[in-house]
């Protein structure tokens, strides 16, 4: 019994100075908490200004801390850049940017305080950042950098963060400034907010860059939006989107309501690009893609998706064939080409359009109207879209497979295929464009060619197209019969027909059917079309058809 009552008094005494030191331990984290609030505020501020030169200034309302929770606080913190801080430091030492930085709270949860006692590395279990305002400023730099090596991703974290690990990160409500000073003389500024982007499982080493389940360290990035908004001061263009959500875990991003939309009205836009030029307007209902390799672009700064799919979309070209040609403007640059010169790989094995329309628009400046060639509901896929030379050695070819509705009513299928290895930028095309009458064809002969279908009705086109941006052979078979056409003039502003010119036009130019009788061979055009080579490429496509058909209509 003695035993018995000796071991419940040594147990007492057990629990009381556990219970004593738990409780001195809570008081001690209390102090120190008290201190921390007290004291980091200071050491953090001054470490920013030691660590930058002078340059940055870092402030924060309100700092709090619970050693015993893990747990930090602070709200309207501020990290500003002192500019006449860069007169005297020498030119080794001036940042290329700066950031300005504002953000209404920021709240860190799980905070291991022995690990980085430790071992000097952090870990917690969340950070939570609150409405983060960053504006970068890349600056002109007098001294050229090119012989310093290019740091890889993880050399270019800040030594303290290194080795860090945090559960989950949560950027909610952000908005991203820039603006861009490299060029004397030339200011670029543009804005993107607002969105949120969460990581999960964040481990800043070397190794986590090698690991196939992590992307940037994590093992997801997801970045959601309402809607964003991208404009350049001074520019031309607006860019908006709907819902955005990005996954690198899923390998998707996903947007509705995509537009690129003009900031000036058709001419006014031409005038202010001085000389000719395309202007696009474009808006897409729903965009996905699906199977992105997030690794490819961290790893080799390539983007490959296994499937695109563009629903809904309508783009809009309109040129002024009234402005000058630019001067200084080489030859037109051909989709294949630019696609072979863009620097960055790409790889994307199907697109699939759904329901697209795309309006081309052209003023004359002689007839002082526009006229328009529409494909409307387009409907098919574009494969095997690369620049990469690997793949292009497995298979050189671009494919479009396309269904349209030709000016509205009339049914076309096209197939398109690009050489993605040829400088010459190598292509062919075929497709039949289904009967109609003949008259649909005014809305874009009368403004653009000065020609009027007083009546006829095509029976059948039939063509194949072969070629380079030096020009094309064209295979060309139209079926028609009673065509007779009617040539325009410009009379004070309006097109006004010319009777007795149109009358000999019919009788000495025109066929008037193909076959000319009933049961005779139809005519088939083979004629060489030469490109001017400050013409675009879909000027290339549509003129050397027309080539063709035009050959065949006339004697």
């Amino acid at each position: 019994m003695a035993t018995i009552s000796g071991n419940k008094v040594g147990w007492r005494k057990r629990g009381l100075w556990i219970g004593v030191g738990l409780a001195l331990l809570l008081v001690l984290a209390a102090i120190a908490s008290t201190v921390m609030e007290r004291k980091f505020p200071d050491k953090l501020r001054a470490t920013v200004y030691d660590k930058s030169n002078g340059v940055y200034a870092l402030t924060f309302k309100t700092f709090k801390v619970s050693l015993w929770r893990g747990a930090m606080t602070a709200d309207s913190i501020e990290l500003k850049p002192d500019t006449s801080r860069l007169v005297d430091l020498a030119d080794s030492l001036k940042p290329s940017s700066l950031y300005d930085v504002q953000i209404k709270a920021i709240s860190i949860s799980g905070a291991s305080l022995w690990r980085y006692l430790l071992h000097g590395k952090i870990k917690l279990s969340s950070l939570k950042v609150d409405e983060p305002n960053l504006t970068i400023t890349h600056l002109r730099q007098d001294s050229t950098s090119s012989d310093e090596q290019e740091k890889s991703l993880y050399e270019s974290i800040p030594e303290f963060l290194q080795g860090a690990q945090i559960g989950h990160v949560a950027l909610d409500s952000m908005s991203l400034h820039w603006t861009d000073r490299r060029i004397p003389k030339v200011v670029t500024s543009a804005a993107i907010g607002k969105f949120s982007v969460e990581l999960r499982s964040l481990v800043l080493d070397s190794a986590s860059l090698k690991r196939e389940d992590r992307v940037f360290f994590a093992r997801d990035i997801m970045l959601d939006s309402d809607g964003l908004r991208y404009e350049e001061e001074g520019g031309m263009y607006r860019f908006r989107t709907g819902k955005v959500h990005l996954s690198t875990k899923e390998e998707v991003l996903e947007l509705a309501d995509f537009s690129c939309t003009p900031l000036f009205p058709e001419m006014e836009f031409a005038r202010r690009l001085v000389y000719q030029g395309d202007r696009f307007d474009i808006h897409i209902a729903h965009l996905r893609m699906d199977q992105l390799d997030f690794k490819q672009m961290e790893s080799a700064k390539s983007f490959s998706a296994k499937r695109v799919a563009i629903d809904g979309a309508l783009l809009k070209v309109f040129v002024h064939k009234g402005m000058p040609d630019d001067p200084n403007k080489g030859p037109a640059a051909f989709p294949a080409i630019a696609f072979q010169q863009l620097k960055l790989p790409v790889k994307v094995d199907t697109v699939i359009l759904k329901q697209s329309n795309i309006h081309y628009r052209e003023y004359n400046p002689k007839a002082k109207r526009i006229g328009e060639v529409n494909f409307q509901r387009l409907n098919g896929t574009i494969s095997h879209v690369t620049n990469m030379d690997a793949e292009l050695q497995k298979d050189k070819w671009v494919r479009f497979l396309l269904q349209t509705q030709f000016m509205g009513a009339t049914k076309l299928d096209l197939n398109v295929n690009i050489d993605m290895t040829d400088p010459n930028a190598a292509f062919n095309y075929k497709g039949s464009l289904a009967p109609r009458d003949l008259s649909f064809a005014n809305s874009f002969l009368e403004p653009l060619a000065l020609i009027r279908v007083e009546q006829g009705s095509l029976q059948g086109l039939h063509f194949q197209v072969a070629g380079n941006k030096f020009g094309a052979q064209s295979n060309v078979t139209i079926l028609y019969r009673d065509l007779k056409v009617a040539t325009l003039r410009e009379d004070s502003g309006e097109i006004e027909k010319r009777g007795l010119f149109s009358l000999f036009v019919n009788w000495l130019k025109v066929n008037d059917s193909n076959p000319e009788k009933e049961g005779e061979q139809p005519k088939h055009s083979s004629v060489r079309y030469d490109h001017p080579q400050g013409r675009s490429f879909f000027n290339l496509l549509w003129k050397s058809l027309m080539a063709g058909i035009q050959d065949t209509a006339m004697k």
